[in-house]
């Protein structure tokens, strides 16, 4: 329902969250409903929330969360609260922590020595190597399928973006292609070079042009049987 009020999903473009998502969320503290339909979170001690750019928490009255949530206000029943500690939700990063796959990747996020404030876990080979995260991160565009930012790291870096990795999404920086590391099980990071540069995420999903193909088809099948039947006519 927070939708309607411009709050982007976790789940990225559909109902049900992505099962890296999901595990993300798990390893932060939340749980399923006994249906299995929603997840909630009764705690909110974990650095993972601050990771994933959760910057405000909305509670009834009772439940009273860490010290680094500090209470600004009071809408209808519930209080307000904002994330002291939250972490921007794009950021450049310096310190990588590398994993095989998604099941090392959640381990490494459930190690207590993990600091999701200083560190990244990139899953797959070759995991970059940045050299510092001073820089400058700036948002230029923020829509549903196209996200522009304007980043100027000081050395080759890594930026990462707390936005569901989803099937779909493409990067390029400065208008050429790069590939998108899923980083800390659930978001998404690129690598930047030093100086200034403009990076832009586009949501383009395989299906999306196989139905565009699909319809041009049709449409000029169907354009050649009309002009077909007007011939035998």
């Amino acid at each position: 329902l927070l939708t309607l009020w411009g709050v982007e999903s976790a789940g990225g473009f559909e109902s049900v969250f992505p099962d890296h998502s999901s595990a993300y969320a798990r390893a932060a503290g939340a749980g399923f409903s006994p249906a299995g339909r929603t997840l909630g979170f009764s705690r909110f001690d974990s650095p993972l929330l601050d990771a994933a750019n959760v910057a405000r928490l909305y509670l009834p009255p009772g439940l009273d969360p860490p010290a680094r949530f500090v209470k600004v206000a009071r809408a209808g029943r519930v209080d307000v609260y904002d994330n002291r500690r939250v972490l921007p939700r794009a950021r450049l990063v310096d310190a990588v922590r590398s994993a095989d796959g998604p099941e090392e990747a959640e381990r490494l996020l459930r190690d207590p020595g993990f600091d999701p404030h200083r560190e990244v876990v990139i899953e797959g080979p070759d995991p970059p190597s940045p050299r510092s995260a001073r820089g400058r991160v700036t948002w230029r565009l923020r829509e549903t399928d196209r996200l522009t930012l304007e980043v100027e790291p000081e050395t080759d870096s890594l930026l990462l973006l707390a936005d569901t990795d989803y099937p779909g999404w493409e990067a390029s920086v400065d208008g050429v292609a790069v590939p998108i590391r899923r980083a800390n099980l659930a978001f998404r990071a690129v690598s930047v070079p030093r100086g200034l540069h403009t990076v832009e995420f586009r949501f383009r999903p395989d299906c999306v042009r196989h139905g565009l193909l699909a319809s041009v088809g049709f449409g000029i099948l169907s354009l050649l049987w009309i002009l077909l039947s007007r011939r035998r006519s």
